[in-house]
C-alpha cells in the first residue's frame, strides 16, 4: 500500500509538472528593468551612437551588439583598443528597444504542440506566454577594428534554446536562467548584409540556424586574419568560419583575402546558395580546407566561386562537396594546392551532382598530381592543369604554372601565371637635339611583366636654318652672314642697318639738312631786298 501511495504521489507530481509546462499562464510577464544590464550589473557608459562608426570598448561591445544603446543597423561597429576575452554574440534577443527584437506569445495544443498563434509582436509587457518566441534581424554592419586588436571570435544561434545536460542557457530578454525546456524560447535570429573587414580573430565565426524564420545572407569577410591554434586544431568543429543548419541556407556568402592558419577546417558551410572564396590563403588544417556540406534538406545550390586560394598542409582533401541540387553550379579553378591531400592523394570529391548541376576544374595545382589522383569524381576530372592566371601574395613557382605560362611577380607585389600573350610597347621616347630617346619596353598587358627592356636612341643632331636651330634655337658656330658688296670699314654699322633694314636715321638727317637749306635761302632772300630798297 506504501509503494502504491508513493508511485501514486510520483505520478501526480510528474502530471503537475507537464501541465505546468504545456499551459500558458501569465505568470510569466516579464518585469525586467531595460535601464540596466544583465544579471543586476550596472550598464557600461556607451558609446557615441550617433555616429556613423561607433567606437566601441571590451565594457561596451556586447551591450553595443545587443542594442542596449540603441540600433546598430547600418553603422560601422569598431573596437578599440583592449582585451576582448568573450565571444562576441551577434543578433542576440534582448529586453533593449534597440535591439528592434519582436515578442510573440506561444499557445499550446495537442496537435500542433507550441506555436505561435497570433503573427502579430506583442510589447515586452505583454509577454505572458510559457514559452515565447522572439524574432531579431541585424542588417547592413560592418565590423572593423584598430590595429593590434584580436577578438576572440563571434557566433550567432537561431533555434529552440534551452539548458540540458546540466547546463543552462539564459534568456536576455526575460532574464533568467533556463536549465531545461520548461520556460525555454525559440529564436529566430537574422543577419543580412554584415561585412567583417581586416580583422584579427583568434578562434573563429560559428553561425548556425535551426529555426524557420531566420535569414543568413550576404555575409562578407573580406582580408580578415584567422589566427587558429595548434593545440585546438584537432578538436573537430575548431573551424576559422563555420555555418551549420539541416535545412536553411546560408546564401551568398563571401571570403576573399582572408588568411586561416592552423584549423581543424578553414571554411566549412552547411547549406550553401551561392558563395564566393576567392584569393585566401589557408595553411594547415586537420581535415578538409574548404568544405561545403549538406544535410538532408539543403542540398548545395546556386552558382558557387572557390578561386586563386593557396592551400597547403591540409591533412585531408582541399575542397570537400556534399549532395547537390540541379542548380548547382561550382567553379574551382586556379587553385594552388601543395603538401595536401587525403591518405590516397586525394584533394577534391562531391558527394553527388545530378544532372544539371556542374562543376569546372580545371587549371588548378593539384600538389603535382595527376587529375586521376586528384579528383575522386570522374566525371569533373579536369583537362588540364596547372594555374594560368590568378593573384597570390605567396611565390608562384613554375611547377604551379599550366604549360606555356610561366610565373610572375606583378607591380603590386602579389605573384601569378601568365602566357604574355598581349604585349605593347611603354615608355618610348623620341630622340631630339636636346635630350636621348628610348625605344620603349615591350611589357605584357596582362600581368605587367616587363619581357623586354629597350635601348637609348642617341640625341640628333642640330637643324639649323639661317643660323639657328628650328628645334632648340642653338646658334650655328659655322654660319657666315652672305656678302651683300659693301665696304665695312667704310660704312661702319651698314650691317646693321641692312639686316634691320632701319634707314631712319639718313632719312631724318637729310630732312633736317633740306629744312636748314630752306631757312638759309629765305634769310637771304630777306637780306637781298631790304638791301635793294
Amino acid at each position: 500500500m506504501k509503494n502504491w501511495k508513493v508511485k501514486k504521489c510520483k505520478a501526480l507530481l510528474t502530471m503537475a509538472v507537464m501541465l505546468a509546462t504545456m499551459l500558458p499562464t501569465t505568470v510569466f510577464a516579464v518585469d525586467v528593468d531595460t535601464e540596466t544590464g544583465y544579471r543586476g550589473e550596472a550598464l557600461p557608459e556607451g558609446p557615441d551612437m550617433a555616429a556613423a562608426v561607433v567606437n566601441v570598448t571590451p565594457e561596451n561591445a556586447q551591450y553595443t551588439l545587443d542594442g542596449a544603446y540603441g540600433s546598430i543597423d547600418g553603422k560601422t561597429i569598431n573596437f578599440t583598443q583592449g582585451d576582448y576575452d568573450e565571444v562576441l554574440v551577434l543578433a542576440r534577443p534582448t529586453k533593449y528597444e534597440g535591439s528592434n527584437t519582436e515578442y510573440y506569445n506561444m499557445v499550446w495544443t495537442q496537435e500542433k504542440g507550441w506555436f505561435v498563434e497570433d503573427d502579430t509582436p506583442v510589447s515586452l509587457d505583454e509577454l505572458n506566454s510559457r514559452i515565447a518566441t522572439y524574432k531579431r534581424t541585424v542588417e547592413g554592419v560592418i565590423f572593423t577594428a584598430e590595429e593590434g586588436v584580436v577578438l576572440p571570435g563571434f557566433s550567432a544561434s537561431s533555434g529552440h534554446m534551452y539548458g540540458r545536460n546540466g547546463i543552462s542557457v539564459y534568456d536576455y530578454v526575460r532574464e533568467q536562467e533556463i536549465p531545461d525546456t520548461n520556460g525555454s524560447y525559440h529564436a529566430h535570429n537574422s543577419l543580412k548584409n554584415i561585412t567583417f573587414k581586416e580583422l584579427t580573430i583568434s578562434g573563429g565565426v560559428f553561425l548556425s540556424d535551426y529555426s524557420a524564420d531566420a535569414v543568413n545572407t550576404d555575409i562578407i569577410f573580406e582580408g580578415c586574419i584567422f589566427q587558429g591554434n595548434e593545440a585546438s586544431m584537432e578538436t573537430n568543429g575548431f573551424n576559422g568560419i563555420k555555418m551549420s543548419a539541416d535545412s536553411k541556407y546560408f546564401s551568398d556568402i563571401t571570403v576573399t583575402n582572408c588568411t586561416f592558419t592552423n584549423y581543424y577546417q578553414a571554411i566549412y558551410i552547411q547549406g550553401v546558395d551561392g558563395a564566393v572564396i576567392k584569393n585566401n590563403n589557408i595553411d594547415g588544417t586537420v581535415h578538409n580546407a574548404i568544405a561545403l556540406q549538406s544535410s538532408e534538406d539543403n542540398f548545395l545550390k546556386g552558382t558557387v566561386e572557390v578561386r586563386e586560394n593557396f592551400i597547403e598542409n591540409t591533412q585531408d582533401r582541399a575542397i570537400r562537396v556534399g549532395n547537390a541540387t540541379a542548380e548547382f553550379e561550382l567553379t574551382a579553378e586556379n587553385n594552388i594546392m601543395v603538401n595536401s591531400g587525403d591518405p590516397d592523394g586525394e584533394l577534391f570529391k562531391a558527394e553527388s551532382l545530378p544532372e544539371g548541376s556542374s562543376a569546372v576544374l580545371e587549371n588548378n595545382y593539384w600538389n603535382g598530381r595527376t587529375a586521376e589522383e586528384a579528383v575522386a569524381n570522374e566525371a569533373f576530372r579536369p583537362e588540364h592543369i596547372g594555374i594560368t592566371g590568378g593573384t597570390f601574395t605567396k611565390e608562384v613557382l613554375a611547377d604551379y604554372c599550366a604549360d606555356g605560362y610561366s610565373p610572375v611577380k606583378k607591380e603590386d607585389g602579389t605573384f601569378g601565371a601568365c602566357d604574355h600573350a598581349q604585349t605593347e610597347v611603354r615608355n618610348a621616347k623620341t630622340a631630339t637635339c636636346q635630350a636621348e630617346g628610348y625605344t620603349g619596353d615591350t611589357v605584357c598587358t596582362e600581368c605587367g611583366t616587363v619581357l623586354e627592356e629597350g635601348t637609348v636612341i642617341a640625341k640628333t643632331a642640330h637643324h639649323f636654318a639661317d643660323g639657328k636651330c628650328t628645334v632648340c634655337g642653338e646658334t650655328d658656330p659655322a654660319f657666315e652672314k652672305p656678302d651683300d658688296g659693301k665696304d665695312e670699314e667704310n660704312n661702319p654699322g651698314s650691317e646693321d642697318n641692312t639686316d634691320t633694314g632701319d634707314n631712319s636715321d639718313l632719312l631724318l638727317w637729310g630732312a633736317l639738312f633740306a629744312i636748314a637749306c630752306a631757312a638759309l635761302s629765305v634769310t637771304l632772300v630777306g637780306k637781298k631786298r631790304r638791301y635793294h630798297q
